[in-house]
Protein backbone atom coordinates (compact mmCIF):
# COMPACT_ATOMS: atom_id res chain seq x y z
CA UNK A 1 0.00 0.00 0.00
CA UNK A 2 1.47 3.54 -0.85
CA UNK A 3 -0.69 5.98 0.26
CA UNK A 4 -0.45 6.40 4.07
CA UNK A 5 -2.94 5.42 6.29
CA UNK A 6 -2.91 7.60 8.81
CA UNK A 7 -3.07 11.15 6.35
CA UNK A 8 -5.45 9.55 4.12
CA UNK A 9 -7.72 9.22 7.03
CA UNK A 10 -7.19 12.16 8.71
CA UNK A 11 -7.94 14.10 5.36
CA UNK A 12 -11.38 12.46 4.80
CA UNK A 13 -12.40 12.83 8.21
CA UNK A 14 -11.25 16.44 8.91
CA UNK A 15 -12.12 17.94 5.51
CA UNK A 16 -13.89 15.64 3.04
CA UNK A 17 -16.50 13.74 5.24
CA UNK A 18 -17.58 17.36 7.05
CA UNK A 19 -17.84 18.57 3.55
CA UNK A 20 -19.33 15.88 1.79
CA UNK A 21 -22.93 17.02 1.31
CA UNK A 22 -21.82 20.41 -0.50
CA UNK A 23 -18.85 18.79 -1.98
CA UNK A 24 -21.86 16.19 -4.47
CA UNK A 25 -23.61 18.84 -4.60
CA UNK A 26 -21.22 20.44 -6.42
CA UNK A 27 -19.92 17.68 -8.65
CA UNK A 28 -23.32 16.68 -9.27
CA UNK A 29 -22.87 17.65 -12.51
CA UNK A 30 -20.67 14.43 -13.40
CA UNK A 31 -22.86 12.13 -12.68
CA UNK A 32 -25.66 13.79 -14.87
CA UNK A 33 -23.02 14.27 -17.18
CA UNK A 34 -21.66 10.29 -16.94
CA UNK A 35 -25.46 9.36 -17.21
CA UNK A 36 -26.22 11.46 -20.18
CA UNK A 37 -23.07 10.14 -22.07
CA UNK A 38 -23.60 6.51 -21.45
CA UNK A 39 -27.50 7.09 -23.12
CA UNK A 40 -25.90 8.50 -26.53
CA UNK A 41 -24.67 5.91 -28.46
CA UNK A 42 -22.58 7.60 -30.80
CA UNK A 43 -20.16 4.97 -31.95
CA UNK A 44 -23.34 2.81 -33.66
CA UNK A 45 -23.66 1.62 -36.81
CA UNK A 46 -20.94 1.64 -39.41
CA UNK A 47 -17.79 4.47 -40.39
CA UNK A 48 -19.84 5.87 -43.26
CA UNK A 49 -22.03 6.94 -41.16
CA UNK A 50 -21.33 10.40 -40.84
CA UNK A 51 -24.56 12.50 -40.21
CA UNK A 52 -25.68 10.36 -37.20
CA UNK A 53 -22.21 9.88 -36.04
CA UNK A 54 -21.95 13.53 -36.31
CA UNK A 55 -25.31 15.01 -34.63
CA UNK A 56 -24.50 12.42 -31.78
CA UNK A 57 -21.13 13.13 -31.09
CA UNK A 58 -21.67 16.68 -30.69
CA UNK A 59 -24.60 16.09 -28.18
CA UNK A 60 -22.62 13.64 -26.04
CA UNK A 61 -19.90 15.95 -25.63
CA UNK A 62 -22.71 18.42 -24.81
CA UNK A 63 -23.57 16.28 -22.48
CA UNK A 64 -19.97 16.57 -20.45
CA UNK A 65 -20.77 20.52 -20.49
CA UNK A 66 -16.84 22.29 -19.49
CA UNK A 67 -14.91 19.68 -18.22
CA UNK A 68 -12.87 19.14 -21.63
CA UNK A 69 -12.24 23.24 -21.89
CA UNK A 70 -10.36 25.45 -19.82
CA UNK A 71 -7.94 28.09 -19.78
CA UNK A 72 -5.81 27.56 -22.42
CA UNK A 73 -7.43 24.43 -23.45
CA UNK A 74 -9.43 24.09 -26.11
CA UNK A 75 -10.15 20.18 -26.24
CA UNK A 76 -13.77 20.31 -26.30
CA UNK A 77 -13.57 22.48 -29.33
CA UNK A 78 -11.28 20.91 -31.11
CA UNK A 79 -13.00 17.29 -31.28
CA UNK A 80 -16.24 19.29 -32.34
CA UNK A 81 -14.34 20.75 -34.83
CA UNK A 82 -13.06 17.48 -36.53
CA UNK A 83 -16.42 15.46 -35.68
CA UNK A 84 -17.97 18.43 -38.17
CA UNK A 85 -15.08 18.31 -40.42
CA UNK A 86 -13.74 15.03 -40.71
CA UNK A 87 -16.57 12.81 -39.29
CA UNK A 88 -15.58 9.34 -40.76
CA UNK A 89 -11.76 9.84 -39.71
CA UNK A 90 -12.98 11.32 -35.83
CA UNK A 91 -15.24 8.31 -35.90
CA UNK A 92 -12.24 6.03 -36.75
CA UNK A 93 -10.47 7.50 -34.28
CA UNK A 94 -12.90 7.12 -31.61
CA UNK A 95 -13.53 3.83 -32.17
CA UNK A 96 -9.54 2.88 -31.78
CA UNK A 97 -9.98 4.92 -28.14
CA UNK A 98 -12.90 2.79 -27.46
CA UNK A 99 -11.77 -0.76 -28.54
CA UNK A 100 -8.37 -0.39 -27.53
CA UNK A 101 -9.12 1.47 -24.71
CA UNK A 102 -11.43 -1.58 -22.43
CA UNK A 103 -7.85 -3.30 -21.54
CA UNK A 104 -6.17 -1.18 -18.97
CA UNK A 105 -2.87 -2.61 -20.05
CA UNK A 106 -3.43 -0.31 -23.70
CA UNK A 107 -4.84 2.71 -22.18
CA UNK A 108 -1.56 4.53 -23.10
CA UNK A 109 -1.10 3.18 -26.07
CA UNK A 110 -4.45 3.81 -27.15
CA UNK A 111 -4.53 7.31 -25.40
CA UNK A 112 -0.94 7.88 -27.89
CA UNK A 113 -2.78 7.28 -31.11
CA UNK A 114 -6.19 9.20 -30.34
CA UNK A 115 -4.06 12.41 -29.62
CA UNK A 116 -1.76 12.12 -32.63
CA UNK A 117 -4.52 11.37 -34.79
CA UNK A 118 -6.48 14.17 -33.68
CA UNK A 119 -3.29 16.52 -33.47
CA UNK A 120 -3.15 15.73 -37.14
CA UNK A 121 -6.73 16.81 -38.07
CA UNK A 122 -6.63 19.89 -36.40
CA UNK A 123 -3.60 20.30 -38.34
CA UNK A 124 -5.41 20.70 -41.31
CA UNK A 125 -7.75 22.96 -41.06
CA UNK A 126 -7.47 27.48 -40.05
CA UNK A 127 -7.12 28.49 -37.04
CA UNK A 128 -5.16 24.78 -36.11
CA UNK A 129 -2.07 27.25 -34.24
CA UNK A 130 -3.97 27.71 -31.02
CA UNK A 131 -5.58 24.19 -30.77
CA UNK A 132 -2.51 22.47 -31.56
CA UNK A 133 -0.52 24.51 -28.62
CA UNK A 134 -3.69 24.02 -26.02
CA UNK A 135 -4.11 20.13 -27.00
CA UNK A 136 -1.80 18.26 -25.21
CA UNK A 137 -0.69 15.30 -22.55
CA UNK A 138 -3.57 12.72 -22.05
CA UNK A 139 -6.45 15.16 -20.60
CA UNK A 140 -8.74 14.97 -23.62
CA UNK A 141 -7.91 10.80 -24.08
CA UNK A 142 -8.33 9.83 -20.39
CA UNK A 143 -11.88 11.86 -19.80
CA UNK A 144 -13.15 10.02 -22.71
CA UNK A 145 -11.79 6.64 -21.60
CA UNK A 146 -13.42 7.29 -18.14
CA UNK A 147 -17.02 8.37 -19.42
CA UNK A 148 -16.38 5.35 -21.31
CA UNK A 149 -15.56 2.90 -19.08
CA UNK A 150 -16.24 4.41 -15.85
CA UNK A 151 -16.22 0.80 -14.28
CA UNK A 152 -12.93 0.33 -15.02
CA UNK A 153 -11.36 3.61 -15.06
CA UNK A 154 -10.47 6.45 -12.58
CA UNK A 155 -10.90 10.52 -13.26
CA UNK A 156 -7.69 12.12 -14.59
CA UNK A 157 -6.80 15.90 -13.95
CA UNK A 158 -2.76 16.33 -13.48
CA UNK A 159 -3.80 19.45 -11.05
CA UNK A 160 -6.05 17.45 -8.88
CA UNK A 161 -3.61 14.03 -9.01
CA UNK A 162 -0.82 16.58 -7.66
CA UNK A 163 -2.68 18.13 -5.23
CA UNK A 164 -4.40 14.65 -3.71
CA UNK A 165 -1.21 12.67 -3.79
CA UNK A 166 0.82 15.07 -1.45
CA UNK A 167 -1.99 15.36 1.19
CA UNK A 168 -2.56 11.15 1.50
CA UNK A 169 0.71 10.73 1.14
CA UNK A 170 0.95 8.11 -2.05
CA UNK A 171 4.12 7.76 -3.37
CA UNK A 172 4.13 7.51 -6.91
CA UNK A 173 5.92 4.53 -9.42
CA UNK A 174 8.61 6.10 -11.00
CA UNK A 175 8.56 4.23 -14.03
CA UNK A 176 5.23 4.90 -14.27
CA UNK A 177 3.23 7.83 -15.88
CA UNK A 178 1.33 10.37 -14.07
CA UNK A 179 -1.74 8.95 -15.47
CA UNK A 180 -0.76 5.51 -14.63
CA UNK A 181 0.18 6.48 -11.00
CA UNK A 182 -3.19 8.26 -10.71
CA UNK A 183 -4.96 5.41 -11.44
CA UNK A 184 -3.00 3.13 -8.92
CA UNK A 185 -3.62 5.67 -6.03
CA UNK A 186 -7.38 5.80 -6.92
CA UNK A 187 -7.82 2.49 -6.65
CA UNK A 188 -6.18 2.59 -3.10
CA UNK A 189 -8.02 5.00 -1.71
CA UNK A 190 -11.20 3.12 -2.78
CA UNK A 191 -9.70 0.26 -0.87
CA UNK A 192 -9.54 2.18 2.07
CA UNK A 193 -12.77 3.90 1.62
CA UNK A 194 -14.67 0.83 1.17
CA UNK A 195 -13.50 0.16 4.73
CA UNK A 196 -15.47 3.91 6.05
CA UNK A 197 -19.15 2.36 6.92
CA UNK A 198 -19.63 5.83 7.51
CA UNK A 199 -18.78 7.34 4.24
CA UNK A 200 -20.27 4.18 2.28
CA UNK A 201 -23.47 4.91 3.79
CA UNK A 202 -23.83 8.10 2.94
CA UNK A 203 -22.34 7.64 -0.62
CA UNK A 204 -25.49 4.74 -0.99
CA UNK A 205 -28.38 7.35 -0.87
CA UNK A 206 -26.46 9.24 -4.46
CA UNK A 207 -25.78 5.81 -5.88
CA UNK A 208 -29.68 5.01 -5.90
CA UNK A 209 -30.38 8.56 -7.20
CA UNK A 210 -28.45 7.32 -10.16
CA UNK A 211 -29.21 3.34 -10.36
CA UNK A 212 -26.51 1.77 -12.62
CA UNK A 213 -24.16 4.76 -13.38
CA UNK A 214 -21.70 4.08 -10.59
CA UNK A 215 -21.46 0.58 -9.88
CA UNK A 216 -17.68 0.13 -8.65
CA UNK A 217 -17.35 3.41 -6.45
CA UNK A 218 -15.55 5.37 -8.79
CA UNK A 219 -17.44 8.76 -9.16
CA UNK A 220 -16.71 8.81 -4.93
CA UNK A 221 -13.07 8.47 -5.47
CA UNK A 222 -13.21 11.05 -8.31
CA UNK A 223 -15.24 13.65 -5.88
CA UNK A 224 -12.30 13.11 -2.92
CA UNK A 225 -9.50 13.92 -6.01
CA UNK A 226 -11.63 16.68 -7.19
CA UNK A 227 -12.00 18.04 -3.42
CA UNK A 228 -8.91 19.58 -3.18
CA UNK A 229 -9.49 22.35 -5.00
CA UNK A 230 -11.72 23.38 -2.12
CA UNK A 231 -9.26 22.93 -0.09
CA UNK A 232 -7.66 25.64 1.97
CA UNK A 233 -3.89 24.74 3.29
CA UNK A 234 -3.86 28.25 5.24
CA UNK A 235 -6.76 27.10 7.51
CA UNK A 236 -7.40 24.87 10.09
CA UNK A 237 -8.43 21.22 8.49
CA UNK A 238 -8.60 23.14 4.98
CA UNK A 239 -11.47 25.01 6.40
CA UNK A 240 -14.78 24.25 6.02
CA UNK A 241 -17.46 24.64 3.00
CA UNK A 242 -20.95 25.54 3.32
CA UNK A 243 -23.68 23.01 3.77
CA UNK A 244 -25.31 21.84 1.47
CA UNK A 245 -29.02 22.90 0.06
CA UNK A 246 -31.71 22.15 1.46
CA UNK A 247 -33.00 18.26 1.32
CA UNK A 248 -36.10 19.24 -0.79
CA UNK A 249 -34.01 20.00 -3.78
CA UNK A 250 -34.98 23.86 -3.89
CA UNK A 251 -32.68 26.38 -4.79
CA UNK A 252 -33.20 29.89 -5.37
CA UNK A 253 -35.29 31.72 -7.51
CA UNK A 254 -33.34 35.43 -8.35
CA UNK A 255 -35.12 38.65 -9.22
CA UNK A 256 -33.09 41.64 -10.38
CA UNK A 257 -34.96 44.78 -9.08
CA UNK A 258 -33.17 47.55 -10.71
CA UNK A 259 -35.56 50.31 -9.77
CA UNK A 260 -37.59 49.32 -6.07
CA UNK A 261 -40.18 50.97 -5.00
CA UNK A 262 -39.99 52.20 -1.67
CA UNK A 263 -42.05 53.55 1.38
CA UNK A 264 -40.30 55.23 4.64
CA UNK A 265 -41.62 53.89 7.74
CA UNK A 266 -43.42 55.36 10.30
CA UNK A 267 -42.39 56.54 13.76
CA UNK A 268 -43.26 54.53 16.48
CA UNK A 269 -42.85 55.22 20.23
CA UNK A 270 -44.71 53.25 22.21
CA UNK A 271 -43.34 51.51 25.22
CA UNK A 272 -43.04 47.46 24.83
CA UNK A 273 -42.15 45.50 27.65
CA UNK A 274 -41.17 41.10 28.43
CA UNK A 275 -39.21 41.51 25.02
CA UNK A 276 -35.73 39.71 25.19
CA UNK A 277 -33.99 41.73 23.18
CA UNK A 278 -30.79 39.52 23.50
CA UNK A 279 -32.36 36.67 22.30
CA UNK A 280 -34.17 38.83 19.21
CA UNK A 281 -30.49 39.93 18.21
CA UNK A 282 -28.69 36.34 18.61
CA UNK A 283 -31.59 35.19 16.01
CA UNK A 284 -31.00 37.69 14.05
CA UNK A 285 -27.01 37.54 13.47
CA UNK A 286 -27.63 33.67 12.90
CA UNK A 287 -30.22 34.36 10.54
CA UNK A 288 -28.10 37.39 8.53
CA UNK A 289 -25.12 34.81 8.76
CA UNK A 290 -27.19 31.83 7.43
CA UNK A 291 -28.31 34.29 5.07
CA UNK A 292 -25.06 35.25 3.86
CA UNK A 293 -24.03 32.09 3.27
CA UNK A 294 -26.86 30.82 0.95
CA UNK A 295 -26.21 34.13 -1.38
CA UNK A 296 -22.46 32.53 -1.40
CA UNK A 297 -23.41 29.13 -2.40
CA UNK A 298 -25.84 31.12 -4.98
CA UNK A 299 -22.71 33.13 -6.34
CA UNK A 300 -20.67 30.10 -6.04
CA UNK A 301 -23.00 28.40 -8.58
CA UNK A 302 -23.10 31.27 -10.81
CA UNK A 303 -19.29 32.06 -11.28
CA UNK A 304 -18.78 28.28 -11.52
CA UNK A 305 -20.95 28.45 -14.94
CA UNK A 306 -19.37 31.46 -15.94
CA UNK A 307 -15.60 30.65 -15.06
CA UNK A 308 -15.81 27.02 -14.66
CA UNK A 309 -11.54 26.66 -14.47
CA UNK A 310 -10.49 30.20 -13.37
CA UNK A 311 -10.63 29.27 -9.14
CA UNK A 312 -9.38 33.03 -8.57
CA UNK A 313 -13.06 34.03 -9.70
CA UNK A 314 -14.79 32.60 -6.36
CA UNK A 315 -16.89 34.63 -4.06
CA UNK A 316 -15.13 35.77 -1.00
CA UNK A 317 -17.26 35.85 2.17
CA UNK A 318 -15.49 38.85 3.86
CA UNK A 319 -17.77 39.61 6.70
CA UNK A 320 -16.55 36.28 8.17
CA UNK A 321 -12.91 36.34 6.89
CA UNK A 322 -12.15 39.65 7.56
CA UNK A 323 -14.56 41.11 9.98
CA UNK A 324 -17.59 43.27 9.75
CA UNK A 325 -17.51 47.30 9.00
CA UNK A 326 -16.24 46.97 5.14
CA UNK A 327 -19.78 48.11 4.19
CA UNK A 328 -20.72 44.28 2.32
CA UNK A 329 -20.86 41.09 3.20
CA UNK A 330 -19.12 39.20 -0.24
CA UNK A 331 -16.58 39.70 -2.55
CA UNK A 332 -17.45 38.51 -5.88
CA UNK A 333 -17.59 38.88 -9.91
CA UNK A 334 -19.95 40.24 -12.72
CA UNK A 335 -19.95 38.61 -15.60
CA UNK A 336 -17.25 39.99 -17.12
CA UNK A 337 -14.60 39.48 -14.28
CA UNK A 338 -14.62 42.38 -12.68
CA UNK A 339 -15.14 42.61 -8.76
CA UNK A 340 -18.64 43.56 -7.24
CA UNK A 341 -19.36 44.32 -3.53
CA UNK A 342 -22.51 42.40 -2.07
CA UNK A 343 -24.40 43.19 1.11
CA UNK A 344 -26.61 40.73 1.90
CA UNK A 345 -29.78 41.29 4.01
CA UNK A 346 -32.30 38.54 5.12
CA UNK A 347 -36.13 37.79 5.91
CA UNK A 348 -38.10 35.19 6.77
CA UNK A 349 -40.80 37.22 5.57
CA UNK A 350 -41.35 39.29 2.24
CA UNK A 351 -39.23 41.34 0.35
CA UNK A 352 -40.66 44.05 1.63
CA UNK A 353 -39.72 44.24 5.16
CA UNK A 354 -37.82 46.61 6.85
CA UNK A 355 -34.40 46.24 7.54
CA UNK A 356 -31.47 48.49 8.47
CA UNK A 357 -27.80 49.86 6.65
CA UNK A 358 -25.41 50.67 8.55
CA UNK A 359 -23.43 53.39 7.78
CA UNK A 360 -20.49 51.56 6.33
CA UNK A 361 -23.03 50.01 4.04
CA UNK A 362 -24.32 53.37 2.91
CA UNK A 363 -20.59 54.78 2.45
CA UNK A 364 -19.32 52.07 0.69
CA UNK A 365 -23.19 51.67 -1.91
CA UNK A 366 -22.28 55.39 -2.59
CA UNK A 367 -18.52 55.25 -2.81
CA UNK A 368 -18.45 52.36 -5.30
CA UNK A 369 -21.71 52.37 -6.78
CA UNK A 370 -20.78 50.58 -9.95
CA UNK A 371 -20.10 47.91 -8.17
CA UNK A 372 -22.41 47.34 -5.56
CA UNK A 373 -24.96 44.94 -5.16
CA UNK A 374 -27.66 44.85 -2.32
CA UNK A 375 -29.23 40.87 -2.31
CA UNK A 376 -32.22 40.92 -0.44
CA UNK A 377 -32.88 37.33 0.73
CA UNK A 378 -36.68 37.13 1.66
CA UNK A 379 -39.01 34.24 2.32
CA UNK A 380 -35.67 32.29 4.18
CA UNK A 381 -36.72 29.09 5.81
CA UNK A 382 -34.49 26.22 6.08
CA UNK A 383 -31.24 27.41 4.24
CA UNK A 384 -33.23 28.15 0.96
CA UNK A 385 -35.45 31.46 -0.39
CA UNK A 386 -35.16 33.74 -3.02
CA UNK A 387 -33.11 37.00 -3.76
CA UNK A 388 -34.02 40.28 -5.14
CA UNK A 389 -31.02 41.87 -6.24
CA UNK A 390 -30.64 45.85 -6.54
CA UNK A 391 -27.44 47.81 -7.65
CA UNK A 392 -26.16 51.06 -7.24
CA UNK A 393 -26.15 53.36 -4.24
CA UNK A 394 -28.57 53.18 -1.49
CA UNK A 395 -28.68 56.81 -0.78
CA UNK A 396 -32.29 57.52 -2.24
CA UNK A 397 -33.18 54.47 0.16
CA UNK A 398 -31.86 55.89 3.56
CA UNK A 399 -33.45 58.87 4.56
CA UNK A 400 -34.32 58.35 8.02
CA UNK A 401 -31.70 57.35 10.83
CA UNK A 402 -33.04 54.86 13.44
CA UNK A 403 -29.77 55.28 15.06
CA UNK A 404 -27.25 58.62 15.96
CA UNK A 405 -23.78 58.31 17.02
CA UNK A 406 -23.37 60.46 19.91
CA UNK A 407 -19.76 61.42 21.54
CA UNK A 408 -20.18 63.55 25.52
CA UNK A 409 -17.11 65.37 26.52
CA UNK A 410 -17.13 67.28 29.82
Amino acid sequence: MSIDYEKTGRYLDCFYKPNFEAISEDEIYKWDALQSFKSIRFLDGWYDEAEPFRSRFVEAIDSLENLLNGQQYYARNCLLDCAKLYPIVTKKALSDLFFTGRNVSDALTAMDAFESEMRRLISLYNGAEIYLKSFTGYRAAALLLFFMYPETYFFYKSKEYHAIKSLIGFEPDKSLSDFENCQVMSKEILEYVRKDNELCTWYEARRKQYEGIDPEYHLLIQDILWSTRYYDDTKPNGGRLLRGRDKTGKKWKVEIISNPSYTMPGVELTAKQGIDYEGIQRRNTELGLDGERFVLRYEEDRLRRLFPDDEAKRPQHVSVDNGDGLGFDILSFDEKGRKIYIEVKTTTKAYDTPFTLTEAEHIRSSVEKQQFYLYRVYNFKDGAGDIGITAGSMEKYCQRAVAYRVILKK
